[in-house]
């Protein structure tokens, strides 16, 4: 449904590993585990989100006057002394990329006649 996003999976009986995607065209789907290793949240002093390594993207970014959070997935580890890296919650990542969504929606297709 356009507009909407949500947590689709599949969970086998005794599994907790399984799939997530998100509604509303794909923003990300992969295992569960590779997921939440791959995204972080870096805090540290107020800088430009592109001036971090390749291979690092900005999912979302907040700002204060000194200091800048952001959710990234990264293909490397972190290895920035000047943030500190903390893990996310499943719940954050999806939250992540529903905010990301909701401020950048894809295009709808319509036919022309």
């Amino acid at each position: 449904m356009r507009g909407e996003a949500g947590v689709a999976s599949k969970v086998p009986p005794g599994r907790s590993n399984h799939r997530l995607g998100m509604v509303d065209w794909v923003r990300v789907a992969g295992e569960v585990d590779d997921l939440l290793a791959s995204h972080h949240r870096l805090i540290g002093a107020r800088r430009d989100p592109a001036d971090l390594p390749p291979g690092t993207a900005v999912i979302e970014a907040s700002h204060t006057d000194r200091q800048s959070t952001l959710i990234v997935r990264s293909t490397r580890p972190i290895d920035d002394p000047s943030f500190t890296v903390e893990q996310l919650t499943l719940e954050d990542l999806v939250l992540a990329y529903m905010s990301r969504a909701a401020a950048n929606p894809l295009p709808v297709l319509e036919t022309m006649r």
